[in-house]
């Protein structure tokens, strides 16, 4: 048996999209799917209630505003009702319509016992996103390496002995952040399957925001040490490599680089902002 598991906070603009890619008809049967709605104030719930008739579904009704808190919450919820060990699990984030046969085939990797962590291929959507936003997405889309981590998706799932890697979501650390920096290249894939679609921030504004909240210094991502600050550099250097073939693509690799700097910068010269809050949800809005 396997799980899927959605942190939602007030995402009644989405959840029924990403509910439906769900309830295609193809998803495997017996997958649980267990929306951990966290202090909500919209329709949330009522949205992903109405898809019990086609999905084994449980939705959650929890208090605390936090992603994290939500993902722990759900964990102890499959706990406590016998499914602990319900695996593979999919970690889904709410506003991404994720193919229900991309599922399957990440599950099926999973469950073959060669990889610890995988997902599915993304697919940036930048139609409608300002040219400095494009630009660095771009840049990230022809780089391997950027492409090869959990991190960015909206998505990643881990089998059994993946998810022994660590304890509860910290909650002062992105998840998929912290997840990703949990294993080698070696114990991760990147499934060859339909891809996910990932709708960017559309202002340059918007992504310069988000870029500081995924920089912003994390004590439990930094736990990581030298790994965590060589496959820094090391995907910087890629990313400056795979973009090199052409001029637009090094004014594209350049942007990048500038809002990444940029970012950074700001977050020490605000000491780090106030952290990645785990009592509060930092998302992008222009994107949904």
């Amino acid at each position: 048996m396997a799980s899927i598991i959605i942190p939602a906070h007030n995402e009644a603009m989405v959840i029924g999209r990403t509910l439906e890619a769900l309830a295609d008809g193809q998803l495997r049967p017996g997958v649980h799917v267990v929306v951990a709605c966290n202090g909500c104030t919209d329709d949330t719930m009522t949205i992903a209630e109405s898809f019990s008739h086609r999905l084994r579904i449980t939705v959650l009704d929890l208090p605390v505003r936090s992603k994290q808190a939500a993902l722990n919450g759900a964990e102890a919820h499959l706990a406590s009702i016998g499914e602990e060990d319900d695996f593979p699990r999919v970690f889904l984030d709410a506003d991404i319509a994720a193919p229900s046969v991309s599922i399957n085939a990440v599950l099926e990797v999973l469950e073959s016992g060669e990889w610890l962590a995988s997902r599915p291929p993304l697919e940036y959507r930048t139609g409608l996103a300002e040219a400095p936003v494009k630009a660095y997405y771009d840049a990230r889309s022809r780089t391997p390496e950027v492409l090869g981590a959990l991190w960015g998706a909206g998505i990643y799932a881990v089998c059994a002995e993946g998810r022994r890697r660590w304890q509860d979501f910290p909650a002062e650390a992105p998840d998929d952040l912290y997840v990703d920096s949990l294993f080698t290249d070696d114990e991760k894939r990147v499934v060859d399957c339909p891809p996910v679609p990932v709708e960017v921030p559309r202002t340059t504004a918007a992504l310069f925001k988000t870029l500081k909240r995924v920089y912003r210094p994390s004590a439990h991502v930094q736990e990581q040490g030298e790994q965590t600050a060589a496959s820094s550099g090391n995907t910087l250097k890629a990313l400056l490599v795979a973009n090199s073939r052409s001029p637009r693509h090094a004014v594209d690799a350049l942007c990048y680089v500038g809002l990444a700097v940029a970012a950074r910068v700001a977050n020490k010269a605000s000491r780090g902002g106030k952290g990645h809050s785990g009592d509060d949800w930092e998302r992008d809005e222009t994107s949904r």
